[in-house]
C-alpha cells in the first residue's frame, strides 16, 4: 500500500501475520504481526520494522 505521493517523496507500508505459533510450557497460541514502512525521499530510503506479539483468538480470522 502505497500512502503519500508527492513528487518523488512517498511511503510504503506492508503488513503480514503468522499465527498458530506455540511458547514451550503454555497452552496458549500466538500470533506475530509484522510491518514494513519504507519511506523513500528523493533517492534515499528508510526503512522501519515494527512486530505485534498477541495471542490467538478462537474462530479469529484477520480479513487481511
Amino acid at each position: 500500500m502505497v500512502v503519500k505521493t508527492k513528487n518523488k517523496n512517498y511511503t510504503k507500508i506492508k503488513v503480514w501475520d503468522e499465527d498458530n505459533f506455540e511458547m514451550s510450557n503454555s497452552d496458549i497460541k500466538v500470533r506475530f504481526i509484522r510491518f514494513i514502512e519504507e519511506v523513500h525521499k528523493k533517492d534515499k530510503v528508510e526503512i522501519k520494522e515494527s512486530w505485534i506479539l498477541t495471542t490467538v483468538k478462537a474462530n479469529f480470522s484477520p480479513g487481511f
